[in-house]
């Protein structure tokens, strides 16, 4: 359908399909995927303010949620270490 009135629609149509389909990238959190649809929306409207917009907080997504990524495998890994030096300490009391 979206392919349909890309082609055969008229210049709002195609900026409003371009647009839509960000939205729903940004909301299946398919961030990659919906700023490359802000990026050629853009190119088209360098001045469109929704998709300024929309690219912010496509972009802001991905900074939060890749600093919650990095934090919760830092946590892991730090979680991994205390119970291997528990492990290690509880082994070496139990040998003397």
């Amino acid at each position: 359908m979206f392919r349909e009135l890309m082609a055969d629609g008229a210049p709002e149509e195609q900026r409003d399909c371009v647009y839509y389909l960000a939205v729903g990238n940004y909301r299946l959190k398919e961030y990659e995927q919906a700023l490359k649809y802000v990026g050629a929306l853009l190119q088209a409207e360098p001045g469109n303010t929704q998709g300024l917009r929309l690219q912010q907080l496509v972009r802001a997504c991905m900074h939060r949620d890749g600093m919650l990524g990095a934090a919760i495998v830092g946590g892991v890994a730090l979680g991994v270490a205390g119970l291997a030096g528990l492990l290690g300490f509880a082994i070496s009391r139990a040998r003397h």
